[in-house]
């Protein structure tokens, strides 16, 4: 195994300015996993998120694959999740 090129991780370091900038104007996508990893959550979790996403939601998109691809696996994931904590739907 090699040696950790730091050039190559350096490369993608921000200033803090263009790092201002990216997150003041970019657009949130999120894919399948990560929407569906909100149910694996704790409350305390999910509601901080929650709140956050509140206050940028004016830039979140979803693709509708993804759209598609949750639905679909909603209930799955909700019942694994529910699983842990011994309950059923």
């Amino acid at each position: 195994m090699g040696n950790f090129d730091t050039n190559a991780f350096n490369k993608y370091m921000l200033d803090t300015e263009t790092e201002k900038d990216l997150w003041s104007g970019c657009v949130f996508v999120f894919d399948t996993s990560a929407l569906l990893a909100l149910y694996r959550l704790s409350k305390e979790t999910h509601e901080s998120i929650e709140k956050v996403l509140d206050k940028v939601k004016e830039r979140l998109w979803i693709p509708n694959h993804v759209q598609f691809e949750f639905m679909k696996n909603r209930e799955g994931t909700l019942n694994d999740a529910l699983q842990m904590y011994g309950l059923e739907l």
